[in-house]
């Protein structure tokens, strides 16, 4: 993972979108601080979002179990009376 400063990611913008096209990520500050990761399209985390799914499937049957019927139109209309 390459570290760019906000000036040189500007200043080099071609070269940064090479590494990354390659498969590089590449992290841009700005004064020391992040604030971006450039990652190439496609490359994102897809464990992550796995991980999500799986956690929100065991919410849905924890939730399930616990209060009998509950469905999901039913926690949907819950949520929207708040």
């Amino acid at each position: 993972m390459k570290t760019l400063t906000a000036f040189d990611a500007k200043t080099h913008f071609g070269a940064l979108l090479d590494r990354v096209q390659s498969g590089e990520e590449v992290v841009i500050t700005r004064r020391g601080q992040v604030v971006a990761r450039v990652i190439p399209e496609g490359l994102d985390d897809v464990d992550n979002r796995q991980d999500l799914v799986t956690a929100m499937r065991a919410s849905r049957e924890a939730i399930r179990k616990s209060n009998g019927s509950l469905d999901m139109r039913e926690l949907i209309d819950e949520g929207r009376r708040y």
